[in-house]
């Protein structure tokens, strides 16, 4: 793990913040490491979400995949009751 980014239990979005969060917020476009540091998540994951049709993604070149940040933007959307209900989550 690179000495600049904290652990993912503690991350994202609490009040400390890594030299990687600061970068990534000045960029519109975003990498798949770049957007699973964002999501908190693996790259692998963003790679299925990407595959699943969840999030929006393009290629630059052969190679380079991009992510807008708009577009992960709409891809997080607030998790309502009805969505843990149908999930099978609590419905408490």
């Amino acid at each position: 793990m690179a000495s600049n980014v904290i652990p993912d239990s503690k991350h994202p979005n609490n009040a400390a913040h890594c030299a990687t969060c600061d970068n990534i917020k000045s960029v519109s476009d975003l990498s798949l490491d770049q957007t699973a540091h964002e999501l908190g998540c693996s790259r692998d994951t963003v790679r299925r979400m990407i595959a699943r049709g969840e999030l929006k993604a393009y290629r630059v070149g052969k190679r380079l995949i991009r992510i807008r940040r708009r577009d992960l933007e709409r891809a997080m959307r607030p998790v309502t009751r009805v969505d843990l209900v149908t999930a099978g989550g609590d419905s408490a």
